[in-house]
């Protein structure tokens, strides 16, 4: 079975689109493993670890980034499910909605939500999440 896939589409041909190597080629059970054993216990023990003080300045935007950040998120998914419910839509890459703004428009808003995050622990080593998240999204 091919080893890479356009998020977006699901396609495998290479020459007709972007496409993405990455844990993202497995299946979501896969991919909620990675997320439950390694990716949210760093986030988590960084937090607790490293956490200080914040203004509530810098709470109430480190909460509007998180919100924002997945709420975007979160719906610009939904947009591209609705989308591929369509049987004519098979085999097309989604490019509307959210995803007008963006070739991966959903990782955007992941970087933002990690952002959020990071600032709310008042602590700029934190940042190693939405660096690392941005980093991967853009090299992969």
């Amino acid at each position: 079975s091919p080893s890479t896939r356009c998020l977006r589409c699901d396609l495998y041909d290479p020459t007709k689109h972007h496409v993405k190597m990455d844990f993202a080629t497995g299946t979501w059970y896969e991919e909620l493993t990675v997320v439950i054993l390694l990716w949210l216990p760093s986030i988590m023990g960084s937090y607790i670890a490293l956490a200080k003080n914040v203004s509530d300045v810098i709470l109430a935007v480190a909460s509007i980034l998180y919100a924002l950040g997945s709420y975007l998120n979160s719906y610009s998914e939904f947009q591209r499910k609705i989308w591929k419910r369509d049987r004519n839509n098979k085999g097309h890459c989604y490019t509307q909605g959210l995803f007008l703004l963006s070739r991966n428009i959903n990782y955007f808003w992941d970087t933002l939500l990690f952002t959020g995050w990071a600032l709310a622990t008042g602590n700029w080593i934190n940042f190693w999440a939405p660096v690392v998240m941005g980093l991967s999204f853009y090299f992969s």
